[in-house]
């Protein structure tokens, strides 16, 4: 997660999914851990088809190691991307990572050939690292080409759940990627996915998608159905995506048993929820209330709490709480940012 703001007025005047720094699922260039599931089944859909073999290489190789484009006279850049891959590779510190990724990043922006090699040199089995270089570069300066997310849809649809894992990962990423290829393959997901991890991301793929109207109410009693799910990551996701595909109010039952969620990341997910779908009633204020009164509750959980409060209806007693705990919350998270250095 990143660092918080200094001052509680900066988080109330920003979104919620900025205060709380939460889309795990949606920010790659932080998370890509690996989880296996079962199987789910391939789309029929030719949007998704890319170079043959492109995802069934086991070992990495250097240069070109896709012939394809090693017939294409891009000498340079391919000893460009060699150099900057090894010093990635190489980097000991955070800071020199992003530093070469950022110009790999640009490198593949420029370069289509770049981008399809990098694509040609995924493989589920590599190493951590490695597969974190390819997913950044795919979502930067490549997330916008078509290729990339035909790419993205195949490994979506795979029968390998650690390629469909990253699949959704990639099209969650994308925010061009809001087809409906993509909503077809995340409903079908919904339906037949047992893996936690990707069940989230199906979930988090469709959250601004647009669907046939027709689909649409099968969709939202998946996503009430997945409120309830036994794994925190998917509730909380589930909370986000309904917010935005409900916003009749006939989730305040759901958002209500969120605000209570053992998991901090529900509770987080339900107060942006609440602030994305626009529900209110006087329950909901009571808890987000009692919320920032507790000493338990952590202090960037309060800040969204704040958030969505001054959107409510206060009466003299509930604001000056209100102001007050303002102000204590400002505190505890400058207070928090000094201690990581910030």
């Amino acid at each position: 997660m990143g660092r918080y703001s200094l001052h509680i007025a900066f988080l109330i005047s920003t979104t919620l999914s900025f205060a709380f720094g939460f889309l795990l699922a949606s920010n790659l260039h932080e998370d890509v851990s690996l989880q296996a599931s079962t199987a789910s089944q391939i789309p029929n859909d030719s949007s998704a088809k890319v170079i043959e073999n492109q995802t069934d290489q086991s070992q990495l190789k250097p240069g070109f190691s896709n012939p394809a484009f090693a017939s294409t006279g891009l000498q340079t850049s391919s000893e460009n991307l060699d150099t900057l891959w090894k010093q990635i590779q190489g980097a000991n510190t955070t800071a020199a990572e992003v530093a070469v990724l950022s110009k790999l990043e640009a490198l593949a922006a420029n370069n289509p050939a770049v981008l399809e090699e990098i694509m040609h040199r995924y493989d589920a089995r590599v190493d951590e690292k490695t597969k974190r270089m390819i997913k950044f570069v795919l979502t930067g300066g490549g997330g916008q080409s078509p290729n990339v997310q035909a790419f993205s849809l195949q490994l979506a649809a795979s029968d390998d759940p650690i390629r469909r894992k990253d699949g959704f990962e990639l099209l969650q990423a994308a925010t061009a990627a809001k087809t409906p290829q993509v909503s077809n393959l995340a409903m079908r997901t919904l339906q037949n996915e047992q893996d936690p991890a990707i069940l989230s991301l199906a979930a988090g793929a469709l959250r601004y998608a647009v669907v046939d109207p027709a689909q649409a109410e099968i969709v939202k009693a998946q996503l009430y159905s997945l409120t309830q799910h036994q794994d925190a990551a998917v509730r909380a996701q589930s909370l986000q995506t309904l917010a935005v595909w409900d916003k009749t109010g006939a989730a305040e039952n759901n958002l209500y048993q969120g605000l209570s969620d053992p998991a901090s990341q529900v509770r987080q997910a339900a107060i942006e929820a609440i602030g994305e779908s626009g529900t209110r009633s006087d329950r909901l204020k009571k808890q987000l209330l009692s919320m920032i009164s507790s000493q338990q509750e952590e202090p960037i959980t309060k800040a969204g709490a704040l958030a969505v409060l001054e959107k409510f209806s206060l009466n003299p007693n509930e604001y000056a709480s209100y102001r007050k705990i303002q102000g204590d919350v400002s505190s505890a998270l400058k207070a928090g940012d000094e201690a990581d250095g910030g």
